[in-house]
């Protein structure tokens, strides 16, 4: 049986399957959740890990890479480091449905927020308006499809009884990870305007 993941129903308390569908639209949500914080971790350790190196061999004077020393780019990478962690843990934690990952997702949105702004304060060249306004538009996208966060907090999902209802159901009950349309209709348009934002000033 397939699920909507925006069904939401009266619960049976007695029929698991029931328990299943009635919260059906969180457990989607939670799910899409889970796969978004582990494609955060893998873009910002993109971002971040590859350029750790070059300050270690400029120290060595292997290379002379001053930027890569500099306070303020020393601390973007150590907070990347940090947020590729949190977020992994967080997608990890939301997986299993364990209510401590929601935790985390502050930590994730509070580290993004500094990365953003020592990525601009970093920059080994002066940065005009459109490349900060479509940094920073990328960052909303990447924050925006958990802004609905806060509505789980009481959500039935995160209680030991759930996760043995999901494996009383998983045969017959299907649940696909799913972001609200609003969130995903806004991550699309808030992305494509900063992407388009970077590639014009790119061409400047």
């Amino acid at each position: 049986m397939n699920v909507a993941s925006e069904t939401t129903t009266e619960a049976d308390p007695s029929d698991p399957a029931s328990i299943r569908r009635a919260n059906g639209r969180d457990e989607a949500y939670v799910k899409a959740l889970s796969l978004l914080n582990i494609l955060d971790a893998i873009v910002v350790f993109a971002l971040v890990i590859p350029y750790i190196p070059y300050a270690f061999m400029h120290w060595k004077r292997q290379i002379n890479a001053p930027w890569s020393v500099r306070p303020e780019r020393l601390a973007y990478d150590v907070i990347g480091a940090i947020v590729v962690v949190v977020t992994l843990a967080a997608g990890l934690g939301l997986r299993r449905f364990r209510s401590w990952a929601m935790r985390l997702e502050i930590l994730f949105a509070a580290g993004l927020l500094v990365m953003l702004i020592l990525a601009i304060v970093a920059s080994s060249r002066e940065l005009g308006f459109g490349e900060m306004a479509g940094m920073a538009l990328v960052v909303a996208a990447l924050l925006t499809p958990f802004l609905n966060v806060p509505d789980l907090r009481n959500s039935p999902v995160f209680k030991p009884e759930y996760r043995q209802v999901i494996a009383a159901t998983r045969r017959t009950v299907r649940v696909r990870p799913k972001l609200p349309r609003a969130l995903k209709i806004l991550t699309v348009v808030l992305g494509a305007i900063g992407v388009l934002l970077l590639v014009y000033s790119a061409e400047e």
